[in-house]
């Protein structure tokens, strides 16, 4: 689920977005196609790396249970995250993200 690749804001954001589409009883399912890493930017402390990856995701909004054949879709995109260690979970997690505009 969400914590185990979320944490921080990021984590806090994506909850909140999931809790109130559940609650209007519609939710989006996305497929993660295909993911390439462009660069990975370690912190001087090595606890935070900047990463920059090329996505490809497919989705499909769904309302009362049911795909709404009139909302998906399929898209490629860069995006830049911040990711942090969490020794507590001995793993790594995104904390922010921003998708990059096309070049």
């Amino acid at each position: 689920g969400l914590p185990g690749v979320l944490g921080g804001m990021m984590l806090e954001q994506w909850t909140a977005r999931a809790e109130e589409s559940l609650r209007n009883g519609w939710y989006w399912k996305y497929e993660l196609v295909s993911v390439k890493v462009d660069s990975v930017t370690p912190s001087a402390g090595g606890s935070k790396a900047t990463v920059e990856c090329t996505l490809q995701e497919t989705a499909q909004l769904y309302d009362g249970g049911q795909p709404d054949l009139n909302d998906s879709y399929k898209a490629k995109y860069q995006a830049r995250y911040v990711m942090e260690w969490f020794p507590e979970d001995v793993c790594w997690k995104i904390t922010s993200g921003v998708v990059l505009p096309n070049k």
